[in-house]
């Protein structure tokens, strides 16, 4: 296991770059493209991900703070639901797992 924590790879052009299970805690990832890259189960717990590219990429089973993603592209990139419901939360979206379907 590979332990990026703390790097600086800001601007850097990493797209389709397979960086799946890498430990990443709080890197600088500030505006660097990762489009089509897999993250899949990276640790990217307190990155920071403001301009970051991740288009297409893979976030399956990635730890990272819904809220960071906020400030990255993420159109076309593969979430699992987990995330997708705490993305939503970053988003002021209210989201009902409940199986009442009424219309009030």
């Amino acid at each position: 296991d590979s332990d990026l924590s703390l790097t600086s790879l800001g601007r850097a052009d990493l797209r389709g770059t397979d960086l799946g299970g890498l430990r990443m805690r709080e890197a600088n990832l500030a505006s660097t493209d990762l489009r089509a890259a897999s993250l899949r189960g990276a640790d990217l717990a307190g990155a920071r991900l403001s301009g970051t590219r991740l288009e297409g990429a893979d976030l399956r089973d990635a730890v990272l703070d819904a809220s960071a993603l906020v400030a990255a592209r993420v159109v076309g990139a593969r979430i699992d639901v987990s995330l997708a419901i705490s993305f939503a939360g970053a988003h002021g979206l209210v989201v009902d797992m409940a199986a009442d379907h009424d219309h009030e």
